[in-house]
């Protein structure tokens, strides 16, 4: 019988983590409701452990799933049957992926299942945030608000993503161009110009002698240098695996300076934001809070919404849980306070989704005015110690070719 390896969260609110058997997804995701668990994900189990990078099915694009969920909005608001309204979607994509995962959710409609059961055997194409959104829509009747906030998440944690590439690729770019023009200097220019001076036995500067025996050194080292680096990312990248590792490296990267604080910020807009959906859809507050956590890609964040659903359990009200867990800010903390005491609390976490949307926009603005001229400063003394130790010795050179 197949297995399953699932996430779900008791009546307690924690979160509990482990292996079951079953025919299929559906009937595990049955087996944990009647056992009083509320489940966040559930995954075939792979036979065995393997660290190698295994191909898998192709990830559905963001920008699929957005329009996915708007024409179906669309659609419901106009009565079309599900079943009907994918097998017309499927019929006018052109991407095959995605098509062949349209077509099957259409036959999963027309054998007798729920849009969110289909969903859950399409996983991880849809996320568990997308599938109780859906799930909830189909209690409700009212779907098209499901689709569409399922638009509105995606178009958020989208745009989030986009910001954040927009702060690091400029100083990326530049990265990269350093690395270029050393190992262009090093490995073409200056070895041909040392072959040069060796041969006109001249006495060369000093800047021009280390350039020469780092270009040396480059040569000689550099390809092990390269497989290092690759080795270092591999066993980064395998250790994350550990939990221990992950939770440290990913508290480690929200200290950063400058990106730290950035990042903290894109992942709470995203936080808030999903978490106030969930809400105004009308799912319950632990399973929104351990949903919500899920589109946080922080252990160390996770972390500490988990300790806010303990907390919650224990009696603690929501702006206090928040506070000794210290997740947000102290104007995030205040805006919750009120929103518990209006009993105002999903439109406030969207207030305080866009207050981080801000802190964002701002950060990234801050980002920017920081790092461009001390990278333009880092290139242009590259540059200019590379035309140095190249230049000099001609300079000096030039008289005696002259007279000799």
């Amino acid at each position: 019988m197949p297995s399953f390896n699932y996430q779900a969260i008791n009546a307690q609110g924690q979160r509990l983590s482990s292996h079951l058997e079953a025919d299929n997804a559906e009937q595990a995701r049955a087996q944990l409701q009647q056992w009083g668990l509320c489940p966040l994900w559930i995954k075939p189990r792979p036979i065995g452990l393997s660290w190698s990078f295994a191909s898998q099915s192709p990830d559905i694009k963001a920008a699929l799933l957005i329009a996915f969920a708007r024409q179906m909005q669309s659609l419901s608001q106009s009565g079309v049957p599900l079943a009907q309204a994918i097998k017309g979607l499927a019929q006018a994509q052109q991407q095959p992926h995605w098509q062949k995962r349209l077509q099957t959710l259409q036959q999963s409609l027309e054998s007798g299942l729920e849009l969110s059961q289909a969903m859950e055997q399409q996983s991880p194409c849809f996320s568990q945030v997308q599938i109780r959104l859906i799930e909830v829509g189909e209690h409700t009747g009212r779907l098209d608000l499901a689709f569409a906030s399922m638009a509105e998440l995606l178009e958020q944690q989208t745009q989030a993503k986009r910001q954040f590439w927009q702060a690091a690729g400029y100083p990326l770019m530049v990265f990269i161009s350093l690395l270029l023009a050393i190992l262009i200097l090093t490995q073409w220019v200056m070895p041909q110009f040392a072959q040069m001076f060796s041969q006109l036995e001249a006495e060369l500067p000093n800047i021009t002698r280390v350039l020469l025996a780092s270009s040396d050194w480059l040569a000689r080292w550099g390809s092990l240098l390269l497989f290092a680096f690759a080795a270092l990312i591999v066993c980064h990248w395998r250790a994350r695996q550990w939990p221990g590792y992950r939770l440290q490296t990913d508290k480690v990267l929200l200290s950063l300076w400058l990106i730290g604080p950035l990042r903290r910020q894109i992942l709470l807009y995203r936080f808030s934001g999903t978490l106030a959906t969930l809400l105004q859809q009308g799912v319950a507050l632990m399973p929104s809070l351990a949903l919500s956590s899920q589109v946080v890609s922080n252990s160390y964040m996770s972390l500490q919404v988990q300790e806010i659903q303990e907390r919650i359990t224990q009696g603690d009200s929501l702006d206090q849980a928040f506070a000794q867990s210290k997740l947000v800010d102290p104007v995030a903390l205040e805006m919750l306070s009120v929103a518990e005491k209006t009993a105002k609390v999903a439109p406030m976490l969207h207030s305080i989704s866009q207050y981080y949307q801000q802190q964002v926009e701002q950060g990234l603005s801050q980002l920017r005015q920081a790092l461009e001229p001390g990278l333009l400063l880092l290139l242009t003394a590259l540059i200019a110690v590379m035309a140095l130790g190249i230049f000099l010795p001609l300079f000096d050179l030039y008289p005696n070719l002259l007279n000799g």
